[in-house]
Formats: C-alpha cells, sequence, structure tokens
C-alpha cells in the first residue's frame, strides 16, 4: 500500500511539474569518470600478497568512459531530471616465469539511477551556464576471474558480487542552443555512502579483508561529459 501511494505521489508531481515546464528535453551524454578505490585498492595488494610467488598488481582501477542518458524538464530559471548510465574499471594481479603463469582480474561495473537538478545562473546569446547536484543509486558488480597455468595444466575460477553505494554529486553545465538541438559539458565531483560487497550466490555472506573487516567499492570521484540534446515541447517562456 505504501508503495503504490509513494509511486501516486511521484506520478502526480511528475506530471504536474510537466503540464507547467517550460520545455521538455531528452540527452545522451559521453563522459569520462575517475573511482576512489582507497580501501579496495589495499584489498588487492592484500589479495596479491597471498600468493606463494611474486604476484605484482599491473592495474589499479583507473578512470574510465561513462555513458549516460536522461530527461531534463525546465521550470523557470530551474532545470529537473532524471539520468541513468553505465561505468566500469578494472584491476589486475599477474605473475609468470618459465613454469607458468597466473593472471587475477578484479572487474568492476555499475549502473546507476537518480534525479538532479539545477539553477541557470547566467544566459547570454544562446549560451546557458547551470549550478546543480544530483542524488544518485550505485548498483555495483565485482567480479573475481583467475586463472593460473603450470606446465600444461591449466585452472580457473571465478566469484561475483554486488552491492549498492548512494552517491551526492555536485556540478556545473554549459549549454549552448541550436534551434531543438542543445549541445552541453559537465564537469562535477561525486562523493559516495558504499554498501558491503554481497556474494551473489549468498546475499548473507559478505567480501571481507584480512582482518575480517567488509570490503567496499567507492565509485565517486571526478565526472566530465559531454553531450547533446533535443527539445521534445516548448512551452510559453517566464
Amino acid at each position: 500500500m505504501f508503495k503504490w501511494l509513494h509511486s501516486a505521489l511521484v506520478f502526480f508531481l511528475v506530471t504536474s511539474i510537466v503540464s507547467q515546464a517550460q520545455e521538455v528535453t531528452g540527452n545522451i551524454n559521453l563522459g569520462y569518470s575517475t573511482f576512489s578505490f582507497n580501501s579496495f585498492k589495499e584489498f588487492q595488494h592484500e589479495l596479491a600478497n597471498s600468493y606463494p610467488v611474486g604476484t605484482k598488481v599491473v592495474d589499479a582501477f583507473p578512470g574510465y568512459l561513462n555513458y549516460s542518458a536522461g530527461v531534463q524538464i525546465l521550470y523557470s530559471s530551474f532545470y529537473f531530471g532524471i539520468l541513468g548510465g553505465h561505468t566500469s574499471t578494472g584491476g589486475r594481479i599477474s605473475y609468470a616465469d618459465y613454469s607458468g603463469y597466473i593472471k587475477s582480474d578484479q572487474l568492476i561495473s555499475a549502473n546507476y539511477l537518480g534525479s538532479m537538478i539545477a539553477k541557470k545562473i547566467f544566459e547570454r546569446k544562446k549560451l546557458c551556464f547551470y549550478v546543480g547536484a544530483d542524488v544518485l543509486n550505485y548498483f555495483n558488480k565485482v567480479v573475481f576471474k583467475e586463472v593460473d597455468q603450470v606446465g600444461s595444466k591449466t585452472n580457473s575460477s571465478q566469484l561475483q558480487f554486488h552491492s549498492s553505494n548512494l552517491a551526492f554529486g555536485g556540478f556545473i553545465e554549459l549549454q549552448r542552443r541550436s534551434k531543438k538541438i542543445i549541445f552541453k559539458s559537465n564537469v562535477g565531483w561525486e562523493l559516495q555512502l558504499s554498501g558491503d560487497l554481497k556474494f551473489d550466490g549468498n546475499s548473507n555472506q559478505h567480501l571481507v579483508n584480512s582482518s575480517g573487516q567488509n570490503v567496499k567499492i567507492n565509485t565517486g570521484g571526478l565526472r566530465t561529459s559531454i553531450g547533446i540534446g533535443y527539445l521534445f515541447t516548448q512551452g510559453k517562456q517566464q
């Protein structure tokens, strides 16, 4: 009952805003993300040191591309929006000598969905400058893949975990309009509250480090993007 009432309220609010909106636009974006993986990097080094040979960390979760799409509703000098997207990164531990090799990958992908609000600071000709904030839910997947070969014998294994994070971000955005087409560029920063990594086979089992503490991933960090949008509806300017 509560979920139904909540959904109905959200639908009513969105419908009310859209009905009074000056503009409704859809957009797609391509960007670059960095990640604050401090604790997970420590776990990666623990994992590397757990092997009986001299394995080394060769990749430690570099920044990577970020894809997203959203809808923006302009009302007065504000816009309200919903946004969904995907990003990924990974790490690798490896070792090789004359007898064989070890390759251990930690693959991380994240889908996110949330809302944003921004205020127009100034407008000049066809350029608009906004300052805004967003709240996003991240749904993370971490896959541990390992392959080792000794002589002619090869072994492989895979484990998968999942978690969710709550992200709070701030950004500045520049938009340029050309009839119904909108070009935009955006730069910002995200801070996250990270959830525990739970084993896909049993959510009661969590990933822990050598001290018995739960391991978490933090995909917060720098966010930059460029995008293109299309104006679907346009009302009277206030």
